[in-house]
């Protein structure tokens, strides 16, 4: 009966570890999304206002 108890804990703190580490994951990928639109928006803009300086070159 006890190995029946240590087995159902066994199994049941593998479940938790499982949907913790999917969670995590998840989070790293929304903020790994995140980061690179961050990323993405500000070199958009960037360019933009080197553009902009070059047509106020010319």
């Amino acid at each position: 009966m006890v190995l029946l108890w240590r087995l159902i804990w066994v199994l049941a703190f593998l479940m938790l570890a499982r949907l913790l580490l999917w969670t995590m994951s998840w989070y790293s990928i929304r903020a790994a999304l995140a980061i690179g639109g961050a990323y993405y928006a500000v070199q958009r803009l960037r360019r933009s206002e080197a553009v902009v300086r070059w047509r106020e070159r010319l």
